[in-house]
């Protein structure tokens, strides 16, 4: 199905399986204040490790409780991190490389009032057969009770529509708004047939106003005017998207194009977030994250998470991702606000249990909501996935746009 536009909330009764910790207990959110600089420990100095030896290729390092550890360098490829004191992640360009990262302590990433804008990426890389945690999987980033995950990337344009009609072989486009977007940018651009693998991503090459140069032609037409029926404006402009972010979270397998090798496609990455924790997620760019055909293993994860006021995901972008873009299960009063999810399977933005209530969906975009195989389909009604899978009324949905799914808006 293709063109569509503002999506209308409905609610759909459909109750799933319970997958592992379903714990009920909130604990007492950690303080989230930074720590002051003359305690922190430099991930580079000799002396902030055991026996003088900063940590090696393959080891699994743990920050202890007590201790903050800033990351100064871009450590070698690590077995895992455990998080039980604080890392905070210092402003220069960045990697890191780990099995997995559990964040029982705090994870810190920019502030508020200092968006992180440098380039950090994070790669999962763990076998899937190991779990870094019980009931919790691999290749993930986890947030147990009591853990603090605080990412605060730049804010970008997320999204914005055609200006005008982009012909099949256009090499530029022109966008309805000024943008902030950069040579090197990836974007998407929603399609305007009813076909949804009309939906196609290009970088930019250069930037004019609001006109964008792209690397390559586009293979379809994309339509950019706004019609007047019988005296109503009616906009059936194609939606155009931001993928690119400054921090950046993947799976392993995955290059800077969103080319998954064949090797690994279906075992991405993921982030789960439990009951007691905390987590409040800015300017994020999430590519080949989610386990295909695996129950709780999505994107992005609220798990079980109760009353979460407060928390968000805001200004990110998911791409080519497996099941899910990012999944609400058990959790309420969570904000979801000028996301894009670009190239995923099954249901998109998904409330899971249909207990979910107070959640706030708000101005995010879904481009291209592939039918999974059907061995890959967590619920049979992925067989028509939709961008929107909405279990309950009781929430707020409002400027959400579904632009293009194999199934349902």
């Amino acid at each position: 199905m293709g063109r569509r536009h503002f999506w209308i909330p409905c609610a759909v009764a459909y109750a799933m399986l319970l997958s592992a910790c379903t714990s009920d207990d909130v604990l007492v959110e950690p303080p989230d204040d930074p720590v002051p600089e003359d305690s922190i420990q430099r991930w580079s100095d000799p002396s902030t490790w055991p026996g003088g030896i900063v940590p090696s290729a393959g080891q699994a390092v743990v920050i202890p409780e007590g201790t903050t550890v800033e990351l100064d360098v871009s450590p070698p490829a690590l077995g895992g991190v455990t998080v039980e004191g604080e890392l905070v992640v210092a402003r220069r360009d960045m990697e890191l490389s780990a099995d997995w990262i559990l964040v029982p302590g705090a994870l810190r990433v920019g502030t508020e009032a200092a968006p992180f804008t440098d380039r950090l990426r994070i790669t999962l890389t763990g076998p899937m057969n190991v779990e870094a945690a019980s009931g919790m999987g691999s290749r993930l980033i986890g947030v147990p009770p009591g853990g603090l995950l605080e990412i605060w990337g730049e804010p970008r344009t997320a999204w914005t529509h055609l200006d005008v009609t982009a012909p099949a072989g256009s090499g530029t486009i022109r966008v309805a708004e000024d943008v902030d977007w950069e040579v090197g940018d990836r974007i998407a651009v929603a399609p305007s047939g009813f076909d949804a693998l009309e939906a196609e991503d290009r970088e930019i090459t250069a930037v004019s106003g609001r006109t964008v140069t792209l690397d390559a032609p586009l293979s379809h037409h994309h339509y950019g005017e706004v019609q007047t029926i019988a005296g109503r404006s009616v906009d059936q402009r194609a939606e155009v998207v931001l993928l690119t972010r400054s921090i950046t979270i993947r799976g392993v397998g995955v290059d800077d194009d969103g080319i998954v090798d064949p090797g690994a496609a279906g075992g991405g990455g993921h982030v789960m977030i439990l009951a007691g924790a905390t987590a409040r997620i800015q300017g994020v760019e999430f590519v080949h994250m989610g386990q295909t055909g695996v129950l709780g293993r999505y994107p992005v994860h609220w798990h079980m998470a109760g009353d979460v006021p407060g928390q968000f995901i805001r200004n990110s972008s998911i791409w080519r991702s497996g099941n899910r873009c990012v999944t609400v299960h058990g959790a309420d009063r969570l904000e979801v606000v000028d996301n894009t999810c670009y190239d995923h399977l099954g249901h998109g933005y998904f409330l899971e249990d249909g207990a979910e209530t107070g959640n706030r969906f708000v101005d995010n975009v879904g481009i291209l909501s592939r039918r999974p195989e059907e061995a890959a389909r967590l619920l049979p009604s992925d067989e028509r996935p939709a961008t929107f899978w909405v279990t309950n009324p009781n929430n707020h949905l409002e400027g959400n746009v579904a632009a293009g799914s194999q199934g349902i808006g």
